[in-house]
């Protein structure tokens, strides 16, 4: 018998091949489908984002209608559901959406269906569109916990929806800037939380449980909860304190939230584009001391890790920004499951397509 050593978090182990998303982690650089993330971000909506995601190709202006008719059934479907969560006590946010997806097993077909071994992949196509709706709109409700907002916005963009349920004065900059997140989140290539939905979805599971696994990765601190862990750094420390706390953390060897990645040895791409938005909502004197405590968090940072190949990750630069346009930290990590679902669902299907348990 031959033993081999195992692989500690399975580095540099292919499991598929994709043609979603590439990345260059030595230049810093995205790929959506071979679009250049900077781009998407400059030139398109989230909504053609995720349509090219899922389907390979940008979409030309009826199909894009088509796919938003059906996240707009998909929407409405969630209302029986959300009906359902409001009757049970579940404090955290993410808690209600995983609910709220089991729950909604049984209004929606996304059961893979086969023949043999062979998944009939065009038919979870179908459905995926209504699917994205749906787990939007639970999660928009999750954050506000009210359904109105969800009733009086089922044909709003994906932005609108979300900046309505999170933002209390939602106004059209806070949308835009939203909508540039959502594509900034919207794949990152087989992360934990992709290769969770992944291996739930290859025993040919529910659609909606292998989401629920992902969101369930996604909660871990060394994922998804990073981004929440920054928000609470940057709410709770004072500009005067910034430099101080950098450098005990650093002394003590501790890791500074926000900072490194595992692909990324040079500025994270997707940092760059958030940081950017930031900077102009601080010029409106929006969030302005949260701007500048992330500037001078990250430049007390670099003076020691860049030399180490260590910069602000995605999370670092989303954190502040959702700070700065007032998103409470408990419901950040929601954004990014709202953002996030699209990428999730094209990389189980992409594995479905030659499936093997």
């Amino acid at each position: 018998m031959v033993f081999r050593e195992p692989i500690p978090g399975l580095e540099d182990v292919p499991i598929k091949y994709t043609r979603i998303t590439y990345i260059d982690g030595e230049k810093g650089e995205l790929y959506y489908r071979g679009y250049n993330l900077v781009d998407l971000f400059n030139n398109s909506s989230y909504e053609e984002t995720a349509y090219l995601l899922l389907f390979g190709k940008l979409p030309p202006s009826n199909e894009l209608e088509e796919f938003k008719e059906q996240m707009f059934e998909g929407r409405k479907i969630a209302l029986e559901v959300i009906e359902e969560i409001d009757k049970l006590s579940i404090k955290n946010a993410l808690d209600r959406i995983k609910i709220g997806l089991i729950l909604a097993s049984k209004y929606v077909d996304s059961w893979p269906k086969y023949v043999g071994k062979r998944v009939i992949v065009d038919s979870l196509l179908v459905n995926v569109p209504k699917i994205l709706g749906l787990v939007h709109a639970i999660t928009a409700y999750a954050v506000s916990l009210d359904p109105t907002t969800i009733e009086e916005n089922l044909e709003a963009t994906c932005a609108e929806l979300l900046c309505k349920s999170l933002i209390k004065s939602c106004e059209q900059k806070h949308i835009h800037a939203l909508d540039k997140l959502l594509i900034v989140y919207a794949d990152h290539g087989l992360s934990a939380s992709a290769f969770a939905a992944t291996v739930v979805a290859s025993t040919l599971s529910n659609l909606l449980y292998a989401l629920e696994a992902a969101i369930s990765a996604l909660q871990g601190p060394l994922h998804g909860g990073a981004l929440e862990k920054v928000a609470y750094m940057l709410e709770n420390i004072s500009l005067e304190e910034v430099e101080e706390y950098v450098s005990k953390k650093l002394a003590q060897k501790e890791k500074l939230m926000g900072f490194g990645h595992r692909v990324y040895k040079t500025y994270d791409p997707r940092a760059k584009l958030l940081k950017r938005l930031a900077a102009k909502f601080a010029m409106s004197n929006e969030g302005s001391k949260v701007y500048l405590k992330a500037v001078a968090l990250e430049l007390h940072a670099l003076r020691n890790l860049a030399v180490k190949r260590i910069y602000p990750n995605v999370d670092f630069w989303a954190a502040a920004l959702l700070l700065i346009m007032g998103v409470k930290p408990e419901n950040q990590l929601p954004v990014f499951v709202y953002a996030r679902t699209v990428g999730w669902l094209a990389h189980t299907i992409e594995y479905l397509e030659n499936n093997r348990i």
